[in-house]
This record gives structure tokens, sequence and C-alpha cells, in this order.
């Protein structure tokens, strides 16, 4: 299982764009695709294909990629946008990344805790 983010061409570690959603609209979200080709409309739509590329994230990178984009200040993850939604004023489907993290953060501590038990 993969998950895909648009990227600045030719940079080591995904320099992504960075969105704004939440309440206030004001809020910085990064953006996540559930496949490439959603991806590749969306980089076609906003006319990035240029100087942006897909990146593919495994299970561990895609927890490394959304835990620095929160150290740096992303509060949340917008799944597969659609160029033209947003430009509408529609809402985007989005996940709070630190619930998520903090949910991960958890099930990780019961799992020790469990072993300890044992």
């Amino acid at each position: 299982m993969s998950a895909h983010a648009v990227a600045k061409r030719g940079v080591k570690f995904l320099d992504t764009p960075v969105f704004y959603a939440g309440p206030s609209g004001q809020e910085e979200a990064i953006a996540v695709f559930t496949d490439r080709s959603i991806a590749q409309r969306y980089i076609d739509q906003v006319g990035w294909a240029d100087d942006h590329e897909i990146g593919e994230l495994n299970e561990l990178q895609l927890l490394r990629w959304t835990t620095t984009a929160h150290e740096q200040g992303s509060k949340f993850l917008t799944i597969n946008p659609d160029r033209q939604s947003q430009m509408a004023g529609d809402r985007q489907e989005v996940l709070v990344i630190k619930e998520k993290l903090a949910a991960f953060a958890h099930s990780l501590m019961r799992d020790i805790q469990n072993q300890c038990v044992e």
C-alpha cells in the first residue's frame, strides 16, 4: 500500500506545497493522494508539470513526512484535493494531523504495555 504526494522536482525530501484549510481557512495543510493518477490530474490542473513531480510514500515514509509537516506547522492533511472544487470554495476532506499522530502513539504505547504483561 502506498500514498502519493506532489513535490518540487529534484528535491531529496518531499518539499510539498502547503494548502490552507480548517475552520478559518487559514491553517496549513498538506495534500496526500490515494492514487498516482489523481495526483497527476492535480498537477495538470494547477499547471505545475514543469517543476513538480509525484512522490510515492510507503507507510513509514508517510509517517515521517506527516510528522515533519506537523512539526513545521501543518495542522491538516487533505486527501485527494480537487483543484476545481478548491477554486469554487468547496470544502475538501481533511484529517487533523495531531489527532492521527496521537492515535498512532497511543496504539504503539498500548502494544508496548501489552508486551510487558505477557
